[in-house]
């Protein structure tokens, strides 16, 4: 059976963390509303549902350019957060690094002077239990970045007991830690479906173009009780339809360049 076609402004193929991220800027930040998201299988079921869960902005170079996107990510990540109620589950509490070798301190001191000159936060130096700021287990309000080069084996010892007894450095970078990679999905699908946005369980069969711009896309779409890899579906096309931003007017499919 074939479907009439329906006037999108936006598909999104895969309804992954990426795909789901990207629905959600779409509305939030682009400012479209009618935006179809197209995945054969249940949103976040197939890789994204293994992640390790875990994030930083600590990435030594060359070039700045993890630590920049990572930093932006955690930026947009603690302010999702913060206006949920933390739903996405976001905790501070770091990458830590050990050594039993004194001499690998002078090692770690130059990644994280690396790090600090590439935006990562400054690093801060530890011989004594001084004005080291311990890690929270759960929440990130109030916690420092950048990173703290720790050489008190008895701070060590106090913060970090599961460390090795003759553990003498330890380098704690404070701008990392973990959250719910399946609820921070969630919780972007909810906003952007509040926003406009349409799940479609289907499959995309075919882009079409015209001047130059893609101007529609073909899908079979997945009945209800059908299991990916079946052929229980109905075939249906997308047309798509550029917004302008500035004046919220439409304009013909053929004009939507930036979908290229």
């Amino acid at each position: 059976m074939v479907t009439a076609p329906e006037r999108v402004d936006a598909v999104v193929c895969g309804a992954g963390i990426a795909g789901i991220g990207a629905a959600h800027a779409l509305i939030r930040d682009a400012g479209l509303s009618r935006v179809l998201i197209v995945d054969e299988g249940a949103p976040l079921s197939l890789t994204s549902d293994k992640s390790t869960e875990c994030y930083r902005n600590w990435w030594p170079g060359p070039g700045n350019a993890m630590t920049a996107l990572t930093t932006r990510s955690i930026d947009l990540m603690e302010s999702l957060a913060e206006t949920t109620g933390n739903a996405i589950q976001m905790d501070r509490r770091g990458y830590l690094y050990l050594s039993a070798r004194a001499e690998m301190a002078d090692y770690l001191e130059a990644t994280a002077r690396e790090s600090e000159s590439l935006g990562a936060g400054a690093l801060r130096f530890h011989g004594h239990a001084d004005d080291y700021v311990p890690r929270r287990l759960d929440g990130f309000a109030g916690q420092p970045q950048g990173a703290d080069l720790i050489l008190d084996r008895a701070l060590i010892a106090r913060e970090f007991p599961y460390a090795a007894p003759d553990t003498c450095v330890a380098l704690h970078v404070r701008r990392a830690g973990a959250l719910s990679a399946q609820q921070l999905g969630m919780v972007l699908l909810e906003q952007a479906r509040e926003g406009g946005a349409r799940l479609l369980r289907g499959r995309l069969t075919g882009v079409e173009r015209s001047n130059g711009a893609v101007s529609g896309v073909g899908s079979h779409q997945m009945l209800s009780g059908a299991s990916r890899g079946t052929t229980d579906s109905r075939s249906s096309k997308v047309s798509l339809t550029w917004r302008s931003h500035t004046t919220g007017t439409s304009t013909p499919a053929s004009a939507a360049t930036s979908l290229k």
